[in-house]
């Protein structure tokens, strides 16, 4: 069994997985003891392979990426919800840039600080509302808040976070069903309810007008004018890959916290010596090693999407197997040490996840002294598209 820091596992082995119904790190720990690929059988056309070695994975998505594109049957599933022309899934690459040149501003750095300020404040908000003798299921509160902050930064206004949750739930609990062809009219049900939901947020944002330096604002204020399809399918592509992935990884690094006392405590100093009484700001990230660290191992060791896809687009091999065009790859991104994949479709978000993420643990390092989890040491995962702990509730001693 390959041991990795802090109890975090990454080949946890067939009976346990079956244990934990844990299929996924499974096959993902068979593929490491296996030359870092193996064929998985998936009723989907084509053959299926699902690839862990850090050097494949830097093939498929960086030196070799030509060989290998968004086509296929696992993003045609995809599409049904995000869209043709969203950032996450479209195809073309001449798309692609051009909808990555309408995305940019949103994520740049004068764009990010306010967000970080909001986080804070926003969670300190949270936190004074939690009650000191019943634990906090610090998974629903991480994703509450990111939707929160998402509706802020992506659509520059409020909406009914509990709505969009209900509504985007079960868009992802149904999506993979797809991979096994059932459950389609459920996910087409829950596609067109969030359509509506979605349709509205732009209607009301173009009504305002102005600009925050928000991601909707932006796209419809490119000349010449977006179609309301392509904008609605850049907010959906958003608004679902950001929907619970830092959230996920949020609630693994207070799960880590709280059964590692003596990291936690060795934050708390780090937070001391450097921010003392005040709250956290984003440029105090530069001089907080151990926070930043802590943060980035947790992204590393625990992706939010634990898989991505690429579909094959010529025939080519990998490691000796010979692939065909139309065969499918499951790429796991926690061997290769890749939470955010590569190449030059790298997940977009990364920096505000990291700024996001890193700010609220400092926030409640900061202001709880004693995390006790109700399931000390639970590793399980609940998979749906992201991979959120199964069980992720805490009780916060001040």
């Amino acid at each position: 069994m390959a041991a990795v820091p802090n109890g975090i596992r990454a080949d946890i082995g067939w009976r346990q997985a079956i244990a934990d119904r844990n299929l996924p790190a499974a096959l993902i720990g068979r593929a490491q003891r296996n030359g870092g690929i193996i064929r998985v059988r998936i009723p989907l056309p084509g053959r299926s392979w699902l690839i862990s070695d850090f050097d494949l994975v830097d093939r498929v998505l960086r030196t070799g990426a030509g060989d290998f594109d968004k086509g296929g049957p696992i993003y045609r599933i995809i599409r049904k919800a995000t869209g043709d022309e969203g950032l996450f899934a479209v195809n073309d690459p001449q798309n692609w840039r051009t909808l990555r040149e309408h995305t940019n501003p949103a994520f740049a750095a004068a764009n990010l600080a306010p967000l970080a300020q909001e986080t804070v404040g926003r969670l300190v908000d949270r936190v004074g509302s939690w009650s000191p003798d019943r634990a906090v299921d610090v998974f629903t509160e991480f994703k509450l808040l990111n939707v929160e902050l998402l509706a802020r930064h992506l659509f520059g206004q409020a909406v009914d976070c509990a709505t969009l949750i209900r509504l985007a739930q079960p868009i992802f609990d149904s999506q993979r069903k797809q991979w096994f062809r059932v459950g389609g009219g459920s996910y087409q049900r829950a596609i067109a309810a969030m359509d509506t939901e979605v349709y509205t947020i732009i209607d009301r944002r173009r009504a305002v007008g102005g600009s925050d330096g928000d991601l909707l604002a932006h796209l419809l204020q490119v000349r010449p004018e977006l179609s309301v399809q392509r904008i609605r399918d850049q907010v959906m592509s958003h608004l679902m890959a950001g929907f619970d992935s830092t959230a996920c990884a949020q609630a693994w690094a207070c799960l880590r916290l709280a059964d590692n006392p003596g990291e936690l405590a060795g934050l708390r100093t780090e937070l001391e010596q450097v921010v003392g009484n005040r709250t956290p700001e984003a440029a105090d990230l530069a001089r907080l090693p151990l926070l930043t660290a802590l943060f980035g191992d947790v992204v590393t060791q625990r992706p939010s999407f634990p898989l991505i896809f690429r579909n094959v687009a010529v025939d080519t091999e990998l490691a000796g197997r010979p692939l065909h065009s139309g065969d499918q790859l499951f790429i796991a991104l926690g061997p290769a040490r890749l939470p955010f994949g590569a190449g030059k479709r790298k997940c977009i978000g990364e920096p505000m996840a990291l700024l996001t993420g890193a700010l609220s643990i400092a926030v409640l390092a900061q202001r709880f002294s004693r995390w006790q989890r109700i399931q000390p040491g639970d590793q399980r995962v609940r998979y749906a598209t992201t991979a959120p702990p199964r069980h992720s509730e805490i009780l916060f001693t001040p």
